[in-house]
């Protein structure tokens, strides 16, 4: 009984470092490649056929090529399974907080699906299991890969940022685009959970019965036809899959080399002029770091109510979505960029329009996010840094203008709604918004007047 529980323990404490390795691994992937690859799913099969292999000391090529097409194919009904899921259910009961895609909603449909397809396969290649009571099982362990789907989404703030930096992505801040986390999140609590749950699915083999718990490895003429097309079906998938990313690297390669192509025409002198303008922009950053006010490491922000910061009522037909409020600590930046943050408070909301005929979603949305300083003098220095880090050198262009008694910056962004800002006190407060949405914007200013000067500005 000892020896068993002892065997029992070390190779859950191997499971579990084996699976936060798979997790880091797929994380790293996604940041160098696309969270769109399903390819990055094989460090997950690795980690199963690795422990399946250290715990039953049996393998095969075919076990090894049916896993790690597997893993793809689950990785790709993860995305586009929930996507089609989520999106019949909105079209029929016209509720759009399904389509928050970093939802928790979301996440857990996805871990059902990817549980659902992984271990279908794994139940198919080694239990002895037949029939539809394979379907069952695999369909009954997919629920933890539902649990471990949603605790993932409401674990991102903390999680994301630890993956983050153990994978080496640079820090993101007020106004960044940071959707990276609630999948880092995901890769990490999702595949551990599930590295250790899997191996508990099949016979186990023990110290006293060796061979009871033999894990039964069955080929493809041992399938059944359901398995057959379970399998067809799954190396079809892996396969489209193939050469669709060979394809797109192919055509990247093509245009990379044909720019690179391009480029050398006068590049001499090209090199010279953006070398000089390097050179004048790593001076006005570090000119503008040096005139950072005084206490960077020192002062410290003190985290107020999120309901006494934010607007949290409904706005006209916009309501409140989602909301949050983060603590940053101070942050010095060098490379590749030079600037400074102290320590602040990081809030945020999304508001949704509703349809004033029916009140269902108008698919109008609203962005605000509202950065808390020790003083007025960091809210005000901060300024140049919002909404991107040294926009003050990147974007000099911005317009200042009146909006509703008040003077505001604003910054445009193809594609999407200008962004709004200004200081406020010890705050700075963006808004993310189009002309039909300013309501938002108007009650923003109410409760935090501009403090910008009062320079010559365009009205509107």
């Amino acid at each position: 009984m000892y020896l068993r529980l002892t065997e029992q323990l070390k190779f859950s404490i191997t499971a579990l470092i084996i699976g936060i390795a798979s997790g880091l691994l797929t994380g790293a992937a996604a940041r160098f490649s696309s969270e769109l690859n399903p390819f990055i799913a094989v460090f997950f099969a690795a980690a199963v056929l690795f422990l399946l292999w250290l715990e039953h000391k049996k393998g095969s090529g075919w076990l090894v090529a049916a896993l790690l097409a597997s893993s793809v194919a689950a990785y790709c009904a993860a995305i586009w399974g929930t996507l089609l899921i989520t999106g019949t259910i909105e079209s029929i009961s016209r509720n759009s907080h399904l389509t928050d895609p970093f939802g928790p909603v979301m996440f857990a449909i996805a871990g059902f699906l990817g549980a659902l397809v992984f271990d279908l396969a794994v139940l198919l290649l080694c239990s002895p299991r037949r029939g539809l009571s394979i379907l069952g099982r695999a369909a009954g362990w997919a629920l933890a890969g539902t649990a471990l789907g949603f605790i993932s989404s409401d674990l991102t703030d903390s999680l994301g940022l630890v993956v983050k930096a153990l994978i080496g992505v640079p820090r993101t801040d007020m106004g960044s685009n940071d959707y990276y986390m609630s999948l880092y999140s995901a890769y990490l609590i999702w595949q551990t959970g599930m590295v250790l749950l899997i191996p508990r699915m099949l016979p186990r083999a023990t110290v006293s019965q060796p061979e009871g718990g033999a894990l039964l490895l069955r080929s493809p003429l041992g399938l059944s036809w359901a398995g057959k097309l379970f399998f067809g079906v799954i190396f079809a998938v892996a396969v489209f899959f193939s050469y669709s990313v060979t394809i797109s690297a192919y055509r990247s390669w093509q245009h990379q080399r044909s720019v690179r192509s391009q480029t050398k025409v006068d590049l001499e002198g090209r090199t010279v002029a953006n070398s000089e303008q390097r050179r004048k922009r790593k001076e006005q950053m570090a000119l503008s770091v040096a005139e950072a006010p005084p206490g960077f490491e020192t002062l410290r922000t003190t985290k107020r109510l999120t309901e006494s910061v934010l607007i949290l009522s409904k706005i006209g037909i916009y309501y409140p979505r989602t909301f949050s409020a983060m603590e940053r600590s101070p942050f010095k930046n060098s490379e590749p960029d030079e600037y400074v943050f102290p320590s602040r408070v990081n809030y945020s909301v999304s508001y949704e329009g509703a349809s004033a005929e029916d009140g269902s979603s108008s698919q109008r949305l609203v962005s605000v996010m509202i950065a808390q300083y020790p003083n007025n003098d960091w809210a005000r220095y901060e300024l140049r840094n919002t909404p991107e880090p040294n926009m003050s050198v990147w974007h000099p262009p911005t317009e200042q203008l009146a909006k509703f008694k008040n003077q505001v910056l604003r910054y445009r962004v193809l594609r999407y709604p200008p962004a709004y800002y200004w200081t406020s006190g010890d705050k700075n407060i963006i808004v993310y918004c189009g002309p039909e949405d300013e309501v938002v914007l108007e009650q923003y200013l109410l409760k935090y007047p501009s403090s910008l000067g009062r320079l010559t500005a365009k009205k509107e």
